[in-house]
């Protein structure tokens, strides 16, 4: 039976840092060893995960600018000085902008992009700052003009200057960490969430946002076309039923990326057809209204979802069935609040771990999901 070991990034933890829990293989959890972050801006609530220093070992970086060196056995190296973080950072993710083979990070906060290039040593240059509109709520990196140079795109509440108009930046990257002027592309509804795949299957990345107006939901379905620009997004209206996250990949196993987002309603899987267009809700009730992410936890081959609730709901883990279609969904995890979820190989073991955040000061009981089944 294959463990699951669970990180928790907590205030709880002298005062600020990081729990790892081992997981036994039959169901229970050994006891946490805790592992302290600097604590430079005040409590990490958000997490990048890659190989930060290039020794293949996966690394935390957290939003307080605190670095873990990961030593590859589920253990951390004492925290170092990492990068300056901003205040109030909304999300922070490793891109290698400069191609020069180190990762570097991106983060979005209040309404500015900066980009800290890597040293490949787990350190980072001074930040390089970007603003593409106002209200800025997702920023994605990924090469939509086939450069192999990694581009931005930004989600904004406003692209004018009379904030009348919500829509999405295109910063054309360069190849040294520095970018173009952004490109603007309308949205008929505000942006919150925002993916990025080849829904048509065309070779091409596009952009699929989730956000909503005043009465509906909406996904705008943006089709790439090769060149760092976008066709007029084609937007799917739900009534009454708004996104609380968005995310991509293929829960039927039939090489077309599909869709799946919560909402009031429970999880909502949007089956692609292979031209740019989705299928209507296969809805799970009884799903958080949080984030999604996707992970193949148990090792069948087939997709399952994680998902963050809000307050202290925690985590539940959504098993796959391979037609779109998952089981009832299992607690995992119970905290006051968790910000933020994770999914890397911290050790040498076959099934991925998941890195989760929190600003809890108790937990409740933990369980493992293994094949489907809480043990």
């Amino acid at each position: 039976m294959e463990n699951l070991d669970i990180v928790q990034v907590s205030a709880d933890v002298g005062p600020q840092g990081v729990s790892l829990y081992f997981g036994l293989g039959d169901g229970t959890l050994a006891a946490e060893r805790t592992f302290a972050t600097r604590s430079i801006t005040g409590t990490p609530s958000l997490a990048a995960t890659a190989d930060f220093n290039n020794d293949g070992n996966i690394d935390v970086a957290t939003s307080d600018g605190s670095m873990l060196l990961g030593n590859g056995n589920d253990t951390f190296q004492a925290p170092v000085y990492g990068f300056d973080a901003p205040a109030k950072v909304i999300s922070i993710s490793p891109t290698d902008f400069n191609v020069d083979g180190n990762p570097d990070l991106l983060v979005l906060a209040s309404d500015q992009e900066y980009v800290y290039l890597g040293n490949g040593d787990g350190t980072f240059q001074a930040p390089l700052t970007y603003s593409a509109g106002s209200g800025s709520a997702v920023v994605l990196a990924a090469d939509f003009n086939g450069d192999r140079i990694p581009d931005l795109a930004v989600a904004d509440t406003c692209i004018n200057p009379s904030c009348t108009e919500p829509g999405i930046a295109i910063l054309l990257g360069v190849g040294n960490g520095t970018f173009e002027s952004p490109t603007y592309f309308s949205l008929a509804f505000v942006p919150q969430f925002m993916v990025v795949g080849d829904v048509n299957n065309d070779g091409i990345l596009d952009l699929v946002v989730a956000g909503s107006d005043s009465t509906s939901g909406y996904i705008g379905i943006l089709l790439g076309n090769g060149d760092g620009t976008f066709q007029t997004p084609i937007d799917m209206v739900f009534a009454q039923n708004f996104p609380f996250g968005l995310t991509i990949s293929d829960f039927n196993g039939d090489g077309i990326q599909d869709l799946a987002f919560t909402s009031s309603s429970g999880l909502n899987v949007l089956l692609g057809t292979g031209d740019g267009m989705f299928g209507s809700p296969i809805v799970t009730p009884n799903v958080y209204a949080g984030s999604v992410r996707p992970s193949d936890f148990n090792g069948d081959g087939i997709e399952d979802l994680v998902v963050r609730g809000s307050g202290m709901l925690g985590l539940q883990i959504l098993t796959g069935i391979g037609d779109g279609t998952f089981l009832t969904p299992l607690p995992l995890l119970q905290f006051n609040t968790v910000t933020d979820v994770k999914v890397a190989r911290f050790g040498s073991h076959l099934l991925p771990d998941m890195l989760v955040l929190s600003d809890a000061v108790y937990q409740r009981p933990v369980g493992i999901v293994v094949n489907g089944t809480k043990e």
